[in-house]
């Protein structure tokens, strides 16, 4: 089965998980990364070896993977490996280093992309949508969250528990991303299990759920974020409590 490797900025994931539906409908093997959060050298790895073993890379032009260091990276790895590189133009212009290749135009195509998929009912995407946040395999449940963050960012009709519930998830990555997603919707509704997040045992947890109490901006955070201010060892949360500390401040005046 032919692969694809989907190379994408972070606000652009909602164009790339819908390509990657796309192209999983047409029998494609894709290969994305979800994950909000990027790993270190053993991650690095894992997107090298999925670019060699890919037949083709499909690059997401806009103006933030212009700048995205992964994206220019994972670029570099397609033209090192030979892999056929396939730009496709969402916004902005071709960069230099793609310049050579042929470009789709999904302003005029992304049209006849959603005639590839029949219309869902609200309770056919909600089964869908729980069914891949209940997924065996963490990665699928990060992009349900996305989809999910992206289904009430326009104004879908959601049950909220479906993204409380991942705030318990067994992956401290899928916690991590419910809660950046909670804070990317300012989910009022979700303020106390938030602040229960503040003490989960991993440190992307913590500090994506500091971030989301103080893009919230509900002041009965202040004295739980100023608890874990007093009592949190890692330099990384601690600068996030601070921020979400000052937007509280902002918030106040």
């Amino acid at each position: 089965m032919t692969s694809i490797f989907i190379s994408y900025a972070r606000k652009n994931q909602r164009f790339a998980l819908f390509l990657q539906e796309l192209l999983e409908t047409n029998g494609y093997r894709v290969w994305i990364d979800v994950a909000n959060i990027p790993g270190g050298q053993e991650w690095a790895r894992e997107i090298e070896t999925a670019i060699q073993e890919a037949h083709a890379v499909a690059v997401i032009v806009t103006p933030e993977a212009a700048q995205s260091e992964w994206v220019n990276r994972e670029i570099e790895l397609a033209i090192a490996h030979e892999k056929r590189i396939v730009p496709i133009m969402l916004e902005g212009e071709l960069p230099g280093n793609l310049s050579k290749y042929q470009w789709v135009d999904v302003g005029r195509l992304i049209a006849e992309l959603e005639k590839a998929f029949p219309p869902r009912t609200a309770d056919t995407l909600i089964a869908d949508l729980k069914r891949q946040l209940e997924d065996q395999n963490p990665a699928v449940r990060l992009g349900a969250i996305a989809m999910v963050e992206a289904v009430i960012e326009s104004k879908g009709a959601v049950p909220r528990n479906l993204l409380l519930e991942r705030l318990g998830d067994s992956s401290a990555q899928v916690r991590a991303e419910a809660a950046r997603a909670l804070g990317g919707l300012r989910a009022d509704w979700a303020l106390d299990h938030l602040i229960k997040c503040l003490e989960d045992e991993h440190h992307d947890v913590r500090s994506w759920s500091a971030w989301a109490l103080g893009k919230i901006g509900d002041k009965r955070a202040l004295p739980h974020l100023l608890a874990l201010q007093e009592r949190e060892a890692s330099s990384e949360v601690l600068h996030w409590v601070r921020l979400a500390l000052d937007q509280l401040a902002a918030a106040r005046k």
